[in-house]
């Protein structure tokens, strides 16, 4: 774990960490097409905040949680897979419009129980 990546979460989110995962690899956002830039970083959850710092180069993804749509699992995202289950955040952007970003993580199973919206989870 690149301690100085999870190091800024944790300062970011203070005492509120519910996860985190240091070694996170970052799949990208939807919205922002196939050719970005992906890589390693911090993932972590607060009761109102996803964040992710990626490492090199510097960039911090911040999702509302109040803003997630569905939580879930995907074998590919953006046409790249590593043949594992990737973590899906599907939620919506500051203008309405739904997007979605993956992540693969040591353990997606409990990111999913931990972010699903209460009207998901409500439904099952």
């Amino acid at each position: 774990m690149r301690t100085d990546a999870a190091r800024d979460v944790t300062a970011r989110l203070g005492d509120d960490i519910q996860l985190i995962d240091g070694t996170a690899s970052f799949f990208g956002i939807a919205s922002s097409g196939p050719w970005q830039i992906r890589g390693n970083g911090c993932l972590a959850a607060s009761h109102d905040t996803v964040v992710f710092e990626r490492w090199l180069p510097r960039e911090i993804v911040a999702i509302p949680r109040a803003r997630i749509v569905s939580v879930g699992l995907t074998n590919s995202f953006l046409g790249k897979t590593r043949f594992r289950n990737l973590l899906e955040i599907r939620f919506r952007d500051r203008a309405g419009a739904i997007d979605a970003v993956a992540w693969q993580v040591d353990d997606p199973f409990p990111w999913i129980a931990a972010l699903a919206p209460a009207t998901a989870t409500a439904s099952r």
